[in-house]
Parts: structure tokens; sequence; C-alpha cells
């Protein structure tokens, strides 16, 4: 069997997350190849992975959210880092003929790169799980914080996007909200069911865990 490759968004949210997941994959005997900026390069080769470092076009902001500040310049640079990985690592990853694709809900080029070598998929969602729904609640009465995101952007930013990917053998080049959250065929979700907004309109697609422990009554006494 081939081995698992990984496609992290290098931030500390994204990447923490998945460390004990590989440590143990790990330790059961998996080859697993993480694909990482240097910054992560000693905490992925302490859980016994392969570290594999990313093209220096993806390049991440070291202070602040940078161009992930605004919806508009956050679809533009998962795009351009899309790209790059395209460009720069498909051909590497064909040549290891992995048994599975595992990335980040936030780095839409895992699952491309997935779907040109037709392999299956698992995203590790380090937030909650978005829906159409949910999607619209958070953006129900909300001020316009990115005034370059209109309909006319959006329509032109959708025909760029699919422009663009278009030459590289995608079955279906993803739209600009599947930028933004994308997932796979199974889906690793950190989170409570507790705390998942909707949980019940994911049960068919997500196990959530039992929580470990009971919260107590109004009333009751708690005792530390």
């Amino acid at each position: 069997m081939g081995p698992i490759v990984c496609f992290s968004f290098p931030a500390d949210g994204h990447v923490n997350p998945t460390l004990p997941v590989i440590r143990e994959l790990v330790r059961r005997g998996q080859q697993v190849v993480y694909y990482g900026t240097e910054v992560f390069e000693q905490a992925i080769r302490e859980t016994g992975a392969q570290f594999w470092r990313y093209s220096a076009r993806l390049s991440m902001p070291e202070r602040g959210p940078g161009p992930f500040a605004h919806v508009s310049t956050t679809l533009e640079t998962l795009l351009a880092f899309s790209l790059a990985v395209l460009d720069d690592h498909l051909a590497e990853v064909q040549q290891l003929r992995p048994a599975i694709v595992v990335f980040d809900s936030f780095a839409p080029w895992g699952r491309m790169v997935a779907q040109v070598l037709r392999v299956p998929t698992i995203a590790s969602v380090p937030s909650i799980l978005i829906n159409g729904e949910i999607a619209a609640c958070y953006g129900r009465g909300a001020p316009l914080e990115d005034p370059r995101l209109t309909a006319q952007w959006y329509a032109a930013f959708r025909e760029r996007c699919h422009a663009r990917l278009r030459g590289y053998g995608l079955p279906d080049p993803p739209s600009p909200p599947q930028l933004l959250q994308t997932y796979g065929d199974g889906n690793l979700v950190y989170t409570s069911r507790l705390f998942q907004p909707l949980a019940e309109a994911f049960e068919e697609e997500v196990s959530f865990r039992r929580p470990v422990f009971r919260i107590p009554p109004a009333d009751s006494a708690v005792s530390i």
C-alpha cells in the first residue's frame, strides 16, 4: 500500500490538531508524507512522518491575517496556493502513488491533487462544519466588511477560478465556497457535537464522539 500524503494549511490551529493523529498512524506502521512550511518542520518530523516542504510560492504572513483578512483576498490567495501546489507538487505526489490523501479543509489543493490522481480523501476539519444554512446564519444582518465582495466580483472570480484550473484535468473545479471549506470522502472533525451548530444536519456524514464529561444540572453542586 502506498503512503498517506497530507497537505496542511500551514498555521498553528490547523497543523497542531493533526499531529497526534499522524503520530499514531506512524506508530501503527503507516508511512506518512506531510507537506508543510519550514516553521512546522520539527513538529512534523517528531511525529515520525516524512516532512516535505511546500513550494516557496506558498508564502504565509509572518504577523497578522495578511491576505486572509477579507473574503475576496482569501479566495484569491487560496486559488494562488492551489495553482502553486498543482504546478510544483502534483508530479512528485503522483510518483508516490498514495493510498489516500489527507488535507486541511482550508487547503483545497489537497482535494484537487487527489481528484487528478483519483485517490480517496479525508479532510481534517479544525473548526466547525459549515453548510449553506449555517453560512447564511453567519452572514445575516452582518455589515459588509469586504466592499470588493459584490455579486459582479464573485461571478468574475468564479469564472477566473474555473479558467485557471481547467487545464489540470479536474473533473469538477471548485466553487468559491468550496475553496473556503473543502470536504473529503471522509471528514475528521475535532470539535464536539455539543459545539457544532445544527449538528443533526451532519449526522449522516460525521460520527461525533460522545463527550467524556457530563454537564451537571444547574441546581447541583460540583466538587473539585
